[in-house]
């Protein structure tokens, strides 16, 4: 369906209360099989597949990992780090730090950006802050060491009819009127031929 926000017209996925029990089913346990969470929702198997397969296919679910409890390893140093950018350099900022293997986790704030590093001792800390003091854009850094980690919980709510952006499979662009192309079996959204044309050469699909 199309959804018209701050302006802009996109083309957007309702979930349903499906969609939800098989998200919430798997938030408990990221282990269970598909015929374990169809006997819990009262589905099919190939359904619950099926689901699945498109939750990830728009980018709702974007991949099921284990989680660890930094607080368990003794060794860990971490940090929570906060960046003051100049003006109008977010985006630069935020190519560079991307590509850092220290960044666990990249928030970016309403004034600032926060990351949230790990590192086996204090040198390599001290490194890394070298290394993001060294970014001619960032003009403040400051850090603090996460003593405890109380609570850490996934961001967002997710309820029925939330409404999920769709992108374009090849130049991950918002889509207004998506175009729709089965390929290898799975649904895919493309916002021209051009991209589908492009997209089927670099996979060969």
């Amino acid at each position: 369906m199309l959804n018209f926000n701050s302006g802009k017209l996109t083309y957007v996925i309702l979930l349903d209360e499906i969609d939800l029990k098989i998200i919430d089913a798997l938030m408990k346990d990221g282990r269970k099989s598909f015929r374990e969470i169809a006997r819990e929702v009262g589905i099919s198997t190939p359904t619950v597949k099926t689901r699945f397969d498109r939750l990830v296919k728009i980018g709702v679910i974007k991949k099921i990992v284990p989680i660890i409890d930094a607080d368990k390893i003794t060794n860990n140093i971490n940090v929570a780090i906060m960046l003051k950018c100049k003006p109008n350099k977010v985006t630069n900022v935020i190519d560079e730090l991307i590509e850092f293997d220290e960044v666990r986790k990249f928030y970016l704030l309403s004034n600032n950006i926060m990351l949230i590093s790990s590192f086996s001792n204090p040198r390599e800390l001290d490194e890394f802050l070298t290394r993001i003091n060294g970014i001619d854009e960032i003009i403040d850094v400051s850090s603090q060491l996460i003593t405890r980690i109380v609570k850490d919980e996934q961001i967002g709510v997710i309820d029925i009819g939330s409404m999920i952006k769709v992108r374009c499979e090849y130049c991950n662009k918002e889509i207004d009127k998506p175009l729709i192309t089965k390929i290898k079996g799975y649904e895919r959204y493309f916002c021209c031929t051009s991209c589908i044309t492009l997209y089927k050469e670099k996979y060969r699909a």
